[in-house]
């Protein structure tokens, strides 16, 4: 028995070719109307579309971090090693120095703490031999090399790439278009349903049945 394609037969008319599923699809969605936009928590927002552009309210960073353990220094200060510093405190994720950072001195810095004002080298724990207020100092890595520029990551007005990610860019809402679910029902041979307004006049949806199937189309 021969095979057809029915998706590219042609009836003569252009406007009685045969739609595929896609093309109705298509027209069925372009039919429906926008509902008006509405607020919601992001943790309601999941399956709908935003309404507007989402955009970050911080940059990300939000200051220069460590992205190591180690002591946060003035490189000028290590050109020559083995070097020796006195430590004047301590930067943690959450809790920053709040002193200041002098020629001769380091701050014990851990992932995620704000670097002190001037310092521009991170000296990893590991190359480093501390007593309670000195800090021999072995080997640096390059300059900046283990320091997470502010806004390194993402910055102010930025869109965020997913859903979660507008939760860590400060935003706790946002305003999205409700979410639509229209039922539709087609046979094989019948016109598409109203109120479609098909740019093709009689257009039919083509089929390989005769049988009736109800789906669901989602905007």
């Amino acid at each position: 028995m021969p095979k057809f394609d029915l998706t590219t037969v042609e009836l003569g008319d252009p406007a009685t070719r045969l739609l595929t599923v896609e093309e109705a699809a298509t027209e069925i969605l372009l039919a429906l109307p926008v509902t008006p936009p509405e607020t919601v928590p992001l943790s309601d927002a999941l399956g709908r579309v935003a309404a507007q552009n989402v955009t970050a309210r911080l940059n990300h960073p939000p200051a220069p971090v460590s992205a190591m353990d180690g002591y946060a220094l003035f490189s000028r200060d290590v050109r020559e090693l083995p070097a020796r510093l006195r430590k004047i405190g301590v930067s943690r994720a959450g809790m920053p120095f709040r002193g200041e950072l002098v020629p001769g001195t380091c701050v014990r810095i851990f992932t995620g703490g704000v670097i002190p004002a001037g310092a521009d080298l991170i000296a990893l724990q590991e190359d480093v031999l501390a007593t309670e207020d000195l800090v021999h100092i072995r080997a640096v890595p390059k300059v900046s090399q283990y320091i997470r520029q502010a806004a390194g990551q993402r910055r102010r007005t930025d869109p965020p790439s997913r859903l979660g990610a507008a939760n860590r860019k400060g935003r706790d809402g946002a305003g999205r278009a409700l979410r639509q679910r229209r039922p539709v029902l087609m046979g094989g041979a019948q016109p598409a349903l109203r109120p479609l307004r098909a740019s093709r006049p009689r257009a039919r949806v083509s089929s390989l049945t005769e049988s009736c199937a109800i789906f669901s189309i989602e905007r």
